[in-house]
């Protein structure tokens, strides 16, 4: 029997120090990537799929948290977006979530088993969000199929037609 895989998380932020400590506290539990800014997150989210969570600062140069995770977003709409940050001010957790759609906004320090338990709650929201994902796709795709057979036994020049649209979208 094969192992499971960790689950891999990114951990953007611009002090080096703070990532190599992730790394040390996190790694024997997880797949750590790490980030040193938001446009390196942008890029090692590129090259490296499948992260399941974000982790980032909230003030780094070039681009700032909320910038970042709204970015990140569009790179991969399936990764939770956590912040994890010193600036703990209100305004900054509101237009984290509100703009950014974090999951969880967390301060620094912040203590491992706090961090710890937020992981965990955001794989399995991530879980969650790719199970809902699947029944949906599967849904629709049921749902297209059966209308094409229903269209056949009208007409079958009609489902023809629809079936090779089908093909063409790639459901």
């Amino acid at each position: 029997m094969s192992t499971p895989s960790k689950p891999r998380i990114l951990m953007v932020d611009d002090e080096a120090n703070i990532l190599s400590g992730y790394r040390r506290l996190l790694s024997a539990r997880y797949d750590i990537v790490t980030a040193e800014g938001g446009k390196a997150g942008l890029v090692t989210m590129q090259q490296r799929p499948g992260i399941q969570v974000i982790v980032s600062d909230m003030r780094m140069p070039e681009m700032d948290g909320v910038q970042f995770c709204i970015a990140a977003h569009q790179v991969d709409p399936s990764a939770v977006v956590m912040m994890l940050t010193g600036n703990a001010d209100q305004d900054t957790a509101v237009r984290a979530v509100n703009e950014g759609a974090v999951f969880r906004f967390l301060n620094k320090p912040c203590p491992p088993e706090v961090l710890e338990k937020a992981l965990q709650d955001a794989i399995k929201q991530h879980e969650l969000l790719s199970v809902e994902r699947a029944v949906l796709r599967d849904t629709l795709t049921g749902c297209v199929k059966m209308l094409v057979e229903a269209a056949t036994l009208h007409d079958p020049r009609v489902g023809q037609i629809i079936d090779s649209i089908r093909v063409n979208v790639c459901l």
